[in-house]
């Protein structure tokens, strides 16, 4: 198992924390995500063939942007 810290930005409420939870939770591999709204900190353990680059694509293709830690 890895795990992943990173910071979403962009999101303003309710709907957006779910959908970035939703895209996360859905990769193959993902056991658990936790997303702050406030600050947009976020946490995603998952099995050792998900690439970081995955996570990336995912916030990204919901419209938000992704940074490192």
């Amino acid at each position: 198992m890895k795990k992943y810290a990173f910071r979403v930005v962009g999101m303003k409420c309710e709907g957006c924390l779910k959908k970035t939870e939703q895209a996360l939770a859905s990769l193959p591999g993902v056991k658990t995500v936790k997303v702050d709204l406030a600050s947009g900190l976020s946490e995603v353990e998952a099995e050792d063939f998900l690439a970081e680059a995955e996570l990336s694509n995912a916030v990204m293709g919901v419209g938000f942007a992704y940074l490192p830690l």
